[in-house]
């Protein structure tokens, strides 16, 4: 289940605050657009869908504010800077506590495969005579 948005800008305007920065408008924005992605995503391509709400948003403006989305763990960060090679961008996912997500990164080549578990098999189920 995805992240309730009123929940999201809750935490994320008390990590603004811890960081000594301002609620905006376009940090908001940034935040709903990355709560809306479908897949890991690079600063830039989170930029590119924050414009799809207000085109003024800047890269930096989606810099920080990933920085902070990080520290309140409302995102996470795929692959760690020193496991990616050295011309590849980091990649950041929505932290969904209710939703098992699993992403497997390849060591030799660097890409990310999105992993759904199989949903779980009662103790009845699979068992030989269980009606």
């Amino acid at each position: 289940m995805p992240m309730n948005i009123a929940d999201a800008e809750k935490k994320l305007s008390e990590g603004l605050r811890r960081a000594g920065m301002k609620k905006t408008q376009p940090r908001m924005l940034t935040l709903r657009a990355f709560l809306n992605v479908k897949k890991p995503v690079s600063h830039y391509e989170l930029l590119t869908a924050a414009k799809q709400y207000d085109i003024s948003i800047s890269y930096h403006t989606v810099m920080r504010t990933m920085e902070v989305m990080l520290s309140c763990g409302l995102a996470r960060q795929v692959a760690k800077a020193e496991e990616r090679r050295h011309n590849e961008r980091p990649r950041f996912f929505p932290v969904e506590a209710a939703c098992p997500h699993v992403q497997l990164v390849c060591r030799e080549c660097g890409a990310v495969i999105d992993h759904q578990p199989e949903p779980e098999q009662s103790a009845s189920e699979g068992q030989p005579g269980a009606a």
